[in-house]
């Protein structure tokens, strides 16, 4: 059977339907979700390296060497370290949740707590057995 305009039918084609025909795409919202869990986790992975990193640069004699000459780069560090802590915890799940809306930012959130709470605790036998003290700032 030909599509002509005799036997045509306007709801046949979306493009002709009127808006309240056209289903609306409903979104889940869960943890399990792999743009979530990925988020999250990668959130998680830079706090952590970014707290290892603070741990061992306040503990080297590097920082202590740029600190003794010159007293102005503290507040600089500071504010540094402030913002790269923020930026890591918020600004992935801060982007997703632009695109995707303010739910998946609090899921993600939500799916960084937890991934950094399983990953401090895996990580814990490991920084005791080898980790010395480097670790004994972020346990």
């Amino acid at each position: 059977m030909e599509n002509t305009p005799e036997n045509h039918s306007p709801s046949a084609d979306p493009s002709t339907a009127p808006s309240s025909d056209i289903p609306k795409i409903k979104r889940e919202y869960s943890f399990l979700n792999i743009p979530v869990a990925g988020t999250g986790l990668l959130s998680a992975i830079l706090v952590i390296v970014l707290g290892w990193a603070f741990v061992y640069l306040t503990t080297s004699s590097f920082l202590g060497q740029v600190l003794s000459f010159a007293s102005f780069v503290t507040p600089i560090f500071g504010v540094a370290l402030v913002l790269g802590f923020t930026l890591a915890a918020v600004g992935p799940a801060f982007y997703i949740g632009l695109k995707r809306g303010w739910k998946t930012f609090l899921l993600i959130l939500i799916a960084e707590f937890f991934w950094y709470i399983i990953l401090l605790l895996a990580s814990y036998p490991f920084a005791v057995k080898y980790g010395g003290h480097m670790m004994n700032g972020i346990y």
